[in-house]
């Protein structure tokens, strides 16, 4: 089942920045004010009359040096915020181009070696969890995708038995799981990195990266997009990968698909890139 982006301040990046340009501006200009306002006071003195402490080509100077501080401030916040926004752009445009490379482009130069690793296998079908809900209305065999797929990898790595049903109820437990749809991006690293494993985000650019990591006993798990494994979304976990580039799944919703083995330009070509991941390289310890 498609996973949820829980990462609010990434997809609003724009207007985060925006209000935070606004806000620094408001505390620039209440410093401003305070500035001229200390250099403008009156002192009371024992006979309840004042006297004034500054002149007036002190106030000029002073209100001088505060617009110039305000400036400069001002002038590093939008700074700030243009190359905030060259970020965004870099990053997109790096999506499109990932987004629309085929996969003979994405695999062209990849060099493999043999590695595949045995995996305690999971599935989402399982008569033992595939009722078992997954947050309040949900079902595992339907949008368990996420937390079944943890489940192998743990298992695997930690040699701690972690069932699908342990895993999705600890995403809901966490806030991970986005009722009707799945789980949040953000579940897969939290979840690694919640049972001590080491674990990075890689793209679909990065294939020579991820065939290493194949190659080497580590495990991916990778977010699938339409195609050859899902109409919408879904998490699979790649288990290894031939010298001719031939990866090794283990598909949590079909024991069927987990005894093929499918060419690496499909895996990269289909996978849903966008958000974080699609691909998390958990490694073994």
């Amino acid at each position: 089942m498609i996973m949820v982006t829980k990462n609010l301040r990434k997809r609003n990046g724009g207007n985060d920045m925006t209000l935070e340009m606004a806000l620094q501006f408001i505390l620039f200009s209440g410093i401003f004010f305070i500035v001229v306002a200390y250099h403008n006071r009156a002192i009371t003195i024992p006979d309840n009359k004042t006297l004034p402490t500054i002149k007036l080509e002190s106030v000029r100077h002073s209100f001088l040096i505060a617009v110039i501080i305000l400036f400069v401030l001002f002038s590093f916040t939008l700074q700030k915020q243009k190359s905030f926004s060259e970020s965004r752009v870099v990053q997109w445009i790096a999506q499109q181009v990932g987004n629309q490379a085929t996969a003979e482009e994405l695999t062209k130069g990849i060099t493999y070696d043999y590695g595949k690793t045995e995996v305690v296998y999971y599935s989402q079908e399982d008569i033992r969890w595939k009722n078992e809900t997954y947050g309040k209305t949900d079902f595992i065999s339907e949008t368990g995708c996420g937390p079944t797929s943890l489940a192998m990898v743990i298992s695997t790595f930690t040699n701690t038995t972690i069932t699908p049903k342990q895993m999705a109820d600890w995403s809901y437990e966490n806030g991970y799981c986005a009722e009707g749809s799945g789980s949040y991006h953000t579940l897969i690293e939290n979840a690694l990195v919640s049972f001590g494993l080491q674990v990075e985000q890689a793209n679909r650019l990065q294939g020579q990266k991820i065939a290493n990591a194949l190659s080497s006993g580590d495990l991916v798990i990778v977010l699938m997009g339409k195609g050859t494994f899902t109409s919408s979304g879904h998490f699979i976990v790649l288990t290894g990968i031939t010298e001719k580039g031939e990866v090794y799944v283990a598909d949590p919703k079909s024991e069927q698909r987990s005894q093929q083995t499918y060419p690496f330009g499909l895996i990269l070509s289909e996978s849903k890139g966008e958000g974080l991941g699609p691909f998390w390289i958990i490694h073994k310890k």
